[in-house]
């Protein structure tokens, strides 16, 4: 089956629409759960035989991560655990 790792709402995702950070997400998203790759992440998530469904609300929540909700939610975790803003630094290095 060809599974299509796009969210509910891909709308949000056209250039007019202005939101850069979400698309950043979602396009990383799709990049990472390719269907040319051995083993797609989405695969390590939901190892037995993931739905359309199960990859749509995926892909959902990967893009409203990009969203200043998301932004903050993100934000909120790094302020909570200190240690994940000091990996993501080390990352970049």
């Amino acid at each position: 089956m060809n599974i299509s790792h796009i969210g509910f709402h891909s709308n949000r995702l056209h250039p007019d629409a202005d939101n850069p950070r979400e698309v950043a997400f979602a396009e990383q998203w799709a990049k990472i759960n390719h269907r040319h790759l051995s083993r797609p992440q989405l695969e390590y998530l939901i190892p037995d035989n993931f739905t359309e469904r199960d990859a749509q609300v995926a892909a959902t929540v990967i893009q409203w991560l990009g969203t200043n909700v998301g932004m903050s939610f993100i934000r909120d975790v790094m302020e909570r655990e200190p240690k994940v803003a000091t990996w993501l630094k080390e990352l970049g290095d």
